[in-house]
């Protein structure tokens, strides 16, 4: 009987514990969905170029701001599933439409010939329920550095009073979703600099756009006479958008009019990387 009796008590002591404890053991307070945490990592960009301060982050479309320098925990849970993610700065000189941004358009219809650096990311997550998901973003950058650079080699430089000139075929606008410039070719004003036997001029690209670049340069002398050069340099530019990290450089050499009634030309132009943007 005394063994009966402590089989019975033995029995009654494991449901009692039992009844204490849920039937179901959850690693997170929220069981039926998944939570996610994002890093934005910017490290592939221009050297010299700072980071962004923040950035915005989207899920599904639905958007909110992100600070750079830390992880950013999304403010929603997640239900199970793919989910789309997709992330970009907001760079003065550009404007955002949905997942479109497009480089400002100037009065005379051309667009900013220096914006900053746009970063962006496009891609996906699977949310799983009653975990955490942890996402490393590789920001891409999507603005290039243009540099055209000719030496006056031939002429007077002294009748020279300024340049100015317009690159057509220029891409005015990226979908960050999709990762790849969009819209229509649009031109692009560079600001040209004269210092000595050197022309110079600084744009940023989000790319090129089109079967066919255009560069028109408009020399100014002193007397008042204007010339115009158009050059194709569709050839120059068509791997514009393979590398965006490192500067291009695209030069020639300028020849002024040795006599009254001659244009002058641009002959030997090439294209090459630049490492050390400190020369300009």
């Amino acid at each position: 009987m005394k063994n009966t009796a402590y089989i019975v008590l033995s029995c009654l002591s494991a449901l009692v514990l039992a009844s204490c404890v849920k039937d179901d053991l959850y690693n997170t307070p929220h069981p039926d969905k998944g939570a996610l945490v994002v890093t934005a990592d910017f490290s592939e960009r221009t050297e010299g170029n700072a980071i962004p301060d923040t950035y915005v982050f989207s899920v599904d479309g639905k958007t909110c701001d992100a600070n750079s320098a830390e992880p950013f925990y999304y403010p929603e849970l997640l239900p199970a599933g793919v989910h789309k993610l997709v992330a970009y700065n907001e760079p003065t000189g550009m404007s955002f439409t949905d997942n479109v941004v497009s480089v400002d358009v100037l009065q005379d219809g051309t667009i900013e010939p220096l914006p900053q650096y746009l970063y962006s990311y496009s891609g996906s997550v699977e949310a799983v329920v009653d975990d955490t998901v942890r996402v490393t973003m590789p920001m891409g950058q999507r603005a290039r550095d243009l540099y055209l650079r000719f030496n006056i080699t031939e002429g007077d430089v002294a009748r020279l009073a300024s340049v100015n000139g317009t690159l057509s075929g220029a891409a005015g606008a990226f979908d960050v979703a999709g990762g790849t410039v969009t819209g229509t070719a649009v031109e692009v004003v560079p600001d040209f600099v004269v210092d000595g036997n050197s022309v110079d001029a600084h744009v940023r690209l989000l790319g090129i756009i089109g079967s066919k670049q255009t560069l028109s340069l408009n020399i100014v002398f002193t007397d008042g006479l204007t010339q115009t050069v158009e050059s194709d340099v569709s050839e120059f530019l068509r791997d514009f958008g393979r590398d965006m990290l490192t500067p291009l450089e695209l030069s020639g050499n300028l020849l002024l009019p040795l006599e009254p009634g001659f244009s002058f030309s641009i002959t030997d132009m090439k294209t090459g990387e630049v490492e050390n943007v400190d020369l300009y």
